[in-house]
């Protein structure tokens, strides 16, 4: 381990002793509290980790809220994730994963905070769900949870990741004892799988991709996203059977603004794909003019994990 990386994993541990000391005070409300999230930077899979749980407690007969800080939103404070149907707006107010959380589950209540008590009191208090999922929520200490759920994918590189930015690691490896459960993607070196399992209960699982309309309108195409790992999206591209044109890569949260939105017209493309994230941020005007279509991503676990899941949180 070089100066650098010693020196900010003993800052991360640090401030994870201020916590589990009790110097600062980490706040627990009735409801019960499900975190995912990971230890690396963004593009691991948190926001589909949140989306496939909320489904299953619903699938189980289970009420579940989810809160989310909202990077990158315009708005302060705690905010109701209300769609006025008009999605680039509501991503810009509240951020595009809630704003994309909520499309995806119109019945879950979504709200975002950068104090998540305040946001879990307010869920609990107003719509008394069986579990509020923590979106991205493992390295927010001051809210008590009551299960950890971690998510890597395949190319995770175990003992040997590094820290931000020469690599995608941004808390310690001692955390993974903390996890109740690590989603592994499956095609991970066996040296990682054997690691992680060390830690917690390792799930294996797979990513599917589906095209939310089949492509009926010839013409070249063109694919986008603004995602932390545009790589991946383009994996999905053969899978697919699509022959994009033109592929054009934005930065991770990206506002589709009209310099951005004229760049993609330029292709002189007729279609257009990109990820669920990004498509709620593109406003109608574009919309109703192109020819838009989704990649819709889902996990898939190689094992069932409902029992396992309601059993950690007390609801089997």
């Amino acid at each position: 381990m070089n100066l650098y990386s010693r020196l900010v994993e003993t800052y991360i541990r640090h401030r994870h002793r201020i916590f589990d000391s009790g110097k600062k005070k980490i706040r627990r409300i009735d409801t019960s509290i499900l975190s995912t999230g990971s230890l690396t930077l963004g593009g691991a899979g948190k926001s589909p980790l949140t989306h496939f749980i909320a489904k299953l407690l619903i699938s189980q007969g289970v009420s579940p809220a989810i809160l989310s800080r909202g990077y990158g939103r315009q708005s302060q404070g705690m905010q109701e994730v209300h769609l006025s149907g008009n999605l680039s707006k509501d991503a810009q107010h509240f951020g595009d994963e809630p704003v994309m959380l909520k499309s995806l589950l119109p019945h879950v209540p979504v709200v975002v905070s950068a104090d998540r008590y305040t946001g879990a009191r307010f869920l609990e208090q107003r719509y008394q769900p069986h579990v509020i999922v923590l979106d991205d929520g493992f390295q927010h200490r001051r809210l008590h949870r009551d299960i950890d759920i971690l998510i890597f994918k395949k190319d995770f590189k175990g003992k040997n990741a590094s820290y931000f930015p020469f690599g995608d690691l941004r808390d310690s490896l001692s955390r993974l004892e903390e996890a109740d459960f690590i989603f592994l993607e499956t095609g991970a070196i066996q040296e990682v799988s054997n690691f992680l399992s060390s830690q917690a209960t390792v799930i294996p699982y797979k990513f599917t991709f589906t095209l939310d309309n089949p492509v009926l309108q010839t013409g070249p195409i063109c694919a986008f996203c603004g995602i932390a790992r545009p790589d991946r999206f383009q994996e999905t591209f053969h899978m697919l059977n699509i022959h994009p044109r033109s592929f054009i890569p934005f930065k991770d949260h990206v506002v589709y603004t009209p310099s951005k939105l004229k760049r993609l017209i330029q292709t002189g493309c007729k279609i257009f794909i990109t990820t669920q994230k990004d498509a709620v941020k593109l406003p109608e005007s574009f919309l109703k003019t192109h020819v838009v279509h989704q990649v819709i991503m889902d996990i898939v676990p190689d094992i069932p994990v409902d029992k396992q899941i309601l059993h950690h949180l007390k609801l089997s």
